[in-house]
């Protein structure tokens, strides 16, 4: 399904009837799919209906989803009940023991259904209306995340390595990184970042062959600014942005954030 047949649906995950507003926004939205393809796109549409995908699912399927709520201001793992509530930047015992070596963490979603198979959908099926819902509910995240700090200055997509990239057709992580740099006017670092180890895939391995696997694989040859975010699809153990972080911090970075559509929280 293309993303102008979804504007034609009412709720994406439950086919209900949206209101009048929504219907008007998923017109004045196709609208501007129009006026992308013939370069007249504005951003003053892209401020105005920045949430587009968040807004094409009801109410009713929007407090379904595995939305994070009370998680941990650095590694995003979920807060003892104990802890929820006190404060929006509560930290667990694990980082005050041993911090990672980004200093916060913020995704959209616990990595359960439907998300997880969304996910799935998008990086193995090419299903790329999917990409719009996600990152918006991951872009309300970040607005809220940060009224009291500024953003970062730029935004890393996790890099694939070229072989991987080739045979997938694109990165998702690199997706999800423009539209957010749409949304939140913050530049995408595209050159002088590279994966250079062809790794194996994450899952399925034990916590010490993940760090074997994913050491070493990440190349700057670029100065980065002093604070970026990270953007990956999945955050699980965190090994793969605590590598690209180490990387990044001998080449002008002093802080990381890390941005991820889901966190999973079992291995």
């Amino acid at each position: 399904m293309k993303f102008e047949q979804l504007l034609a649906t009412d709720c994406y995950l439950c086919g209900c009837r949206l209101t009048q507003q929504n219907k008007d926004l998923r017109d004045a939205c196709s609208l501007n799919i129009e006026n992308h393809a013939s370069g007249e796109a504005t951003s003053k549409f892209d401020k105005k209906y920045s949430g587009i995908g968040e807004k094409l699912v009801c109410e009713h399927c929007r407090s379904q989803l595995p939305v994070c709520i009370h998680n941990c201001f650095t590694c995003g793992l979920p807060l003892p009940d104990s802890l929820t509530g006190a404060s929006n930047q509560q930290t667990c015992g694990q980082c005050l023991i041993s911090s990672p070596v980004f200093s916060r963490l913020i995704s959209a979603f616990h990595y359960e259904a439907p998300i997880n198979h969304f996910i799935t959908q998008l990086k193995f099926s090419a299903q790329f209306q999917l990409l719009p819902i996600m990152v918006d509910f991951l872009v309300t995240k970040l607005i809220q995340g940060y009224q009291n700090e500024p953003f970062p200055q730029a935004l890393v997509a996790i890099p694939l390595h070229p072989k991987k990239q080739r045979s997938r057709g694109f990165n998702q992580a690199r997706l999800i990184a423009n539209r957010l740099s749409k949304q939140l006017n913050i530049p995408v670092i595209d050159r002088g970042v590279e994966r250079i180890k062809l790794t194996r895939a994450q899952s399925g391995l034990d916590a010490k062959e993940r760090k074997e696997n994913i050491k070493g694989a990440f190349r700057v040859s670029t100065k980065l600014p002093e604070h970026i975010a990270v953007i990956d699809d999945v955050i699980t153990t965190g090994l793969t942005v605590s590598e690209f972080s180490s990387t990044a911090l001998s080449h002008g970075c002093q802080k990381i954030h890390a941005w991820s559509i889901a966190r999973a929280y079992e291995i």
